[in-house]
């Protein structure tokens, strides 16, 4: 059985959750604090699936990792933030959590992240870049613009020499 315990003070942010959710957890409860999700806990030892937000009015989310870790049954435990830092995502590693995900989050990323649906494809799509020369002469073009087509404000914008700028200015622009 698939039980999730959401964790999160913002009422409006929990029930979409439990909305996007619902087809695929078996039970989802919801808390709005660390006492209650305790007590909700006690009462149902089945949950194994845990989504907590770090800020909470009663305390820090980290607070709950190591509690559901020291319990018996094995969980999966993502904390949602919305002030994310390295040292939080650290610690929270360390104390036992499975991912570390930052809101506005999507559906499909928490489903991953339990390891519920296929990994997310973050690959790059196929877009020609253009070459370093190109990127030169298109900025070249733009700071000439923005000194109003003057070589001499426009090389010391440049750190260049005016001559130099003259040079690559009779060059016809690079293709991509």
């Amino acid at each position: 059985m698939k039980n999730l315990l959401i964790l999160d003070d913002d009422k409006l942010f929990r029930s979409s959750l439990k909305i996007n959710l619902v087809n695929y957890f078996d039970k989802i409860i919801e808390s709005e604090s660390i006492s209650d999700a305790r007590k909700k806990i006690s009462k149902n030892n089945s949950t194994n699936y845990y989504l907590i937000d770090l800020n909470l009015p009663d305390g820090n989310g980290l607070q709950l990792i190591k509690e559901i870790c020291d319990s018996t049954i094995k969980a999966r435990i993502i904390i949602l933030t919305a002030y994310s830092s390295v040292a939080t995502a650290v610690e929270a590693m360390k104390l036992g959590a499975d991912d570390y995900l930052i809101k506005p989050v999507l559906t499909d990323e928490i489903l991953s992240s339990f390891n519920l649906v296929k990994k997310l494809s973050k690959s790059i799509p196929d877009v020609k870049l253009p070459s370093a020369k190109r990127v030169e002469w298109e900025h070249i073009q733009r700071i000439l613009k923005e000194n109003n087509f003057n070589i001499t404000l426009t090389a010391k914008a440049l750190n260049m020499h005016r001559r130099t700028l003259q040079r690559k200015l009779q060059k016809k622009p690079v293709k991509s």
